[in-house]
C-alpha cells in the first residue's frame, strides 16, 4: 500500500484519534526533515496534558449525619437566639424545617 505523497514527494499520513466517543481529532503527519520523530512526540504529550487536565475541581463531601424529629414533644419551648427561631426540649435545640425538626449547635 503507497501512502499519498504532496508536491515535495514526501508521504503524508492521516491518524484519527478518537479519546471521547464525541470527539475526533485529525491530525496530520507530514514526514519531513524538519519534523522528527522527538518533536511529535513532545507535541502529542503537550496537547494531553493540556486537554485532559483540568483547572476544575470536583470535591465530593459526604452528607452530615443529621437528626431529623418528625413532631415536636409536648413540653417543648420556643427560644428566640439572634432573631432567628429555635425548639427547645431535652436540652437541645431545633430548627423548623419542611422535613421535622432538625438538631442543631448553637
Amino acid at each position: 500500500m503507497s501512502l499519498p505523497t504532496n508536491k515535495q514527494g514526501t508521504s503524508n499520513r492521516i491518524i484519527t484519534i478518537k479519546p471521547f466517543s464525541n470527539t475526533a481529532i485529525l491530525l496530520t503527519i507530514a514526514t519531513q526533515n524538519n519534523m522528527t520523530m522527538r518533536r511529535f512526540v513532545i507535541l502529542i504529550s503537550m496537547f494531553f496534558l493540556f486537554n485532559l487536565s483540568s483547572c476544575a475541581t470536583h470535591v465530593a463531601t459526604e452528607p452530615a449525619q443529621v437528626t431529623i424529629v418528625k413532631k415536636a414533644p409536648r413540653n417543648h419551648k420556643i427560644v428566640t437566639v439572634k432573631g432567628k427561631r429555635y425548639y427547645f426540649w431535652n436540652g437541645k435545640h431545633y430548627k423548623k424545617t419542611r422535613r421535622g425538626f432538625v438538631l442543631v449547635n448553637i
